[in-house]
């Protein structure tokens, strides 16, 4: 039986948008699950929190996340550079990657697939998706602790 994390979820977001930010951590943290533990604008500084470096080194203030949600277009290492370091790191299979992006490129969101992410997911156009979205990932972390790989529902729609 796998380990289940039942203590609540610790989410790094990481998007260059405030907007998508600010949105995706009000949808989340309505779930009461979900808890931002560190938000990102940009590539290098999601991999110096994920490696503990610098300022990140303290994990009680710092401490790791669960899940990971990653624009693929941000500056400084792009979401394709943070999944080919974890990929390559100690936390491989250790934190979930999420990836949200605006991109309708097929093999782009393949790419993200095949670098370790468990998702690649549109992000909603408004927020009554995005807080649909975050209901349901919810569950799957009330349900067992952690989540499955799935291709996002249809108001996500993936086509590979």
């Amino acid at each position: 039986m796998p380990f289940v994390r039942m203590q609540g979820c610790k989410v790094l977001l990481a998007d260059d948008s405030q907007e998508d930010r600010f949105l995706t951590k009000r949808a989340m943290e309505r779930q009461e699950v979900f808890r931002t533990v560190h938000e990102s604008t940009e590539g290098r500084d999601v991999i110096h929190y994920l490696s503990g470096s610098g300022e990140y080194a303290d994990r009680i203030k710092h401490p790791l996340p669960d899940l990971v949600l990653l624009d693929m277009h941000m500056p400084l290492h792009d979401g394709f550079e943070v999944l080919r370091w974890v990929n390559h790191s100690p936390l491989k299979g250790s934190v979930e990657l999420i990836v949200f992006t605006a991109s309708d490129h097929p093999a782009q969101m393949k790419l993200a697939m095949k670098l370790g992410a468990l998702r690649c997911c549109r992000k909603p156009v408004d927020f009554d998706e995005l807080r649909d979205w975050a209901t349901e990932l919810a569950a799957e972390w009330r349900d067992n602790g952690q989540f499955r790989q799935a291709a996002c529902r249809s108001y996500l729609p993936v086509v590979f």
